[in-house]
């Protein structure tokens, strides 16, 4: 990654700061092949901060020269066993489609809401517009986790998690 990059993820660490998340970058890890900043962002009960992690995707590679992406993830649920997987993945592939913003996944037992927002080569974005994504990013994973949880303990089917998602 070049130092513009990670550059801008300390700026953007400054942002969050202010606005009232802890940031801790982490660089050279063998589970993060690019300088990550993880993110605790005052929740609902001040004792559990919902955590997070933001990076910039590499694109020197993708011939797409004009444009930065700095992927935001949210882990929305985890430890999803294998009896619950198939009914998870099921309302995850509706709830995807439906989606206005980001992305849902399931990888090895993890459940995460994934954002990509593009920015002009070079650009950080302002805090104003950090608070708006942050804000609609944690709703959406608000929105989204009670009723996955419901579903990955087998207390709510899909069809009952179905009635109850806007």
């Amino acid at each position: 990654m070049s130092g513009g990059l990670g550059e801008a993820l300390e700026r953007v660490g400054e942002s969050l700061a202010a606005l009232g998340c802890r940031c801790q970058r982490l660089d050279g890890h063998p589970d993060l092949p690019v300088p990550t900043l993880l993110v605790a962002a005052p929740g609902d009960d001040p004792a559990r901060p919902v955590l997070f992690n933001l990076m910039f995707m590499p694109m020197e590679e993708t011939g797409l020269g004009q444009v930065d992406l700095l992927q935001f993830y949210f882990p929305v649920l985890d430890g999803l066993g294998e009896d619950r997987r198939r009914d998870v993945a099921l309302l995850l592939a509706e709830l995807d489609a439906e989606l206005p913003i980001g992305q849902l996944g399931l990888r090895e037992g993890e459940v995460g809401l994934r954002h990509m927002m593009l920015l002009e080569r070079g650009q950080v974005p302002s805090r104003g517009l950090l608070e708006e994504a942050l804000a609609v990013l944690l709703k959406l994973r608000e929105l989204l986790a009670g009723t996955l949880r419901a579903v990955a303990a087998g207390d709510m089917t899909v069809e009952q998690a179905r009635a109850v998602l806007p």
